[in-house]
């Protein structure tokens, strides 16, 4: 009775694993970059990230400079306009 429940457990369980996987595969694959800003002990980062893929850094900024609101939201600008063009690029490009 063990042997036929650990069995049908081993049957059902590629199935569902191989399910999992393709989900998984596409949710990354329809995945779409976006901004993120990140404190470091260097200084502020300002970056692209996508799951699956390396984060492209836009930009690293000093928190002690007088003019940081500016150049965070100009970095900040500059990041969302490159995460559009990625974004409408990969969609052109999926089938």
């Amino acid at each position: 009775m063990i042997s036929y429940g650990v069995m049908m457990l081993a049957v059902v369980s590629v199935p569902v694993t191989a399910i999992w996987a393709r989900r998984a595969r596409r949710r990354r694959e329809l995945a779409e970059w976006r901004v993120a800003i990140r404190a470091t002990p260097q200084g502020t980062v300002v970056e692209l990230v996508r799951p699956g893929e390396h984060s492209q850094r836009i930009g690293k900024l000093d928190p002690a400079d007088e003019e940081f609101s500016t150049k965070l939201e100009d970095a900040r600008s500059a990041a969302l306009e490159r995460a559009v063009a990625l974004n409408v690029a990969r969609r052109d490009l999926t089938p």
